[in-house]
Order: structure tokens, then C-alpha cells, then sequence
């Protein structure tokens, strides 16, 4: 089966109520923690690299890196500035769609307070997004701002370049996104929330398995039994 956006929605979206219906703001603070490891870790990725291939460790390189591209069309995201800092506005999201559809926007929505901070951390320390508002807090749309990303003539000119150049080298599927949210939840929450842990597993496990199948599970399953800080 082909995974998509929802899956990777739906996994986390089902940890998050299981944590947090079982162990309230303790359970709420361990997704935080597993939400800003599974970030630092995809930034990390992308920063090895970017070192690779000889890039700078800048936001215009953090933008070039990302390791997903929406082939379904689930979101939709217009540049609001493109100097002296690239500015966009998200006014349609898949993640928020899917957790919408399942009932699960209000536990999940603590992806959003956390991920995208984190993969730029994760990427460079020094560098900063600024978040002005986000859908899934009721925004009418995710405003971000990349400081130092300035997208403003040749530059902009130079980005798509690379970024045919690249091609698809380096994204990667959501099986493989799932996967890991999958490991970073499972490992943080045994780690944060030993008394109820496997409960919760259980409960986000069963939910997930039975929107989608046993098999889903499974292949998530196995495939969260790999590497992710490489390349």
C-alpha cells in the first residue's frame, strides 16, 4: 500500500489522544519531547546532507533539503515576501485535514507547536523560523517566516536550479516519515511515561490498525526497525 500525509497525520494524531487521555499533562509534555526529537532528528538528516554536497548551513539551504514534496496537493502555501525574508502563508494543510477527518485536531495539534521549530533547529542551531499563527490553533493560515532566506531576484532564480537539479534524491516517502514519528513516539514515551507506556502503545497501535489495517501497522512496524540519524 502506498502511505500518504494522512497516515503520518493519523499516527501521531492517535498517539497524541492515547498519551494524553492516559497520563493528562504528563502525557502531553512526553509527545512534546518526542515531537521536538522527531524534528531535530529530520533536520539532522537534512543538515548531513546539505554537508555533502558542500552546501551552506542556511536557511535557503534548509529550504532546498526538505525530505517530503506534497504529490497529493494537500496543502497549499503562497509567498507572502520573498526579501529580506522569505515570508509564507499555508491556507490549506494535509496534516490538519486528516486530523479534522478522524476527530483528532485537538491532541494533535501539538505537532504544529513544536515540529517546524525543531527541524530548523536540528538543521542549524543558530538559525530561527518565526511562526506568526498556525492553522490547527484556529489561525485562517500558518505564517511563516524564514529569516535569512532572502528569495528576492537571482536568488530565487538560483533555488529553483538546485532544486531541479536535486530532483527527488532527497525525500523520502511517507512510509518512511511514519516509521519514524512511529520510533521517536515509542522510544520517548517509554522513556517519559514507563507506568503507562505500553498501554498507550497498545491503544494508538489498535487505533491506528483499525482505521487502516493490520497490514499498515506492520509495515510501519518493521519499517521503524532502522537507522534514522543516517543518510
Amino acid at each position: 500500500m502506498e502511505f500518504l500525509i494522512e497516515h503520518h497525520a493519523a499516527l501521531y494524531g492517535y498517539f497524541a489522544r492515547a498519551a494524553i487521555v492516559a497520563a493528562g499533562e504528563e502525557g502531553r509534555r512526553a509527545m512534546a519531547e518526542a515531537t521536538c526529537l522527531y524534528g531535530q532528528q529530520r533536520g539532522r538528516r537534512m543538515a548531513l546532507r546539505a554537508v555533502r554536497d558542500g552546501a551552506q548551513l542556511d536557511m535557503n539551504s534548509y529550504l532546498l533539503y526538505g525530505e517530503w514534496a506534497d504529490k497529493e496537493g494537500k496543502n497549499i502555501s503562497q509567498p507572502l515576501s520573498v526579501s529580506p525574508h522569505y515570508t509564507t502563508a499555508t491556507t490549506h494543510c494535509g496534516w490538519c485535514e486528516a486530523w479534522e477527518k478522524l476527530g483528532l485536531l485537538e491532541y494533535a495539534k501539538l505537532y504544529c507547536q513544536y515540529v517546524d521549530e525543531n527541524l530548523v533547529r536540528g538543521f542549524a542551531p543558530a538559525l530561527h523560523l518565526g511562526i506568526e499563527g498556525v492553522l490547527s490553533a484556529g489561525a485562517d493560515h500558518c505564517h511563516f517566516v524564514w529569516y535569512g532566506a532572502d528569495l528576492s531576484g537571482e536568488a530565487m532564480a538560483d533555488f529553483a536550479r538546485r532544486k531541479t537539479q536535486m530532483g527527488e534524491q532527497n525525500q523520502r516517502d511517507f512510509l518512511y516519515h511514519t516509521a519514524h514519528l512511529y520510533r521517536a513516539l515509542t522510544d520517548t514515551l517509554r522513556t517519559q511515561l514507563p507506568q503507562c507506556a505500553d498501554s498507550v502503545i497498545a491503544t494508538a497501535e489498535q487505533d491506528f490498525a483499525g482505521q487502516y489495517g493490520p497490514a499498515a501497522l506492520a509495515a510501519v512496524q518493521t519499517a521503524a526497525i532502522q537507522d534514522f540519524s543516517a543518510i
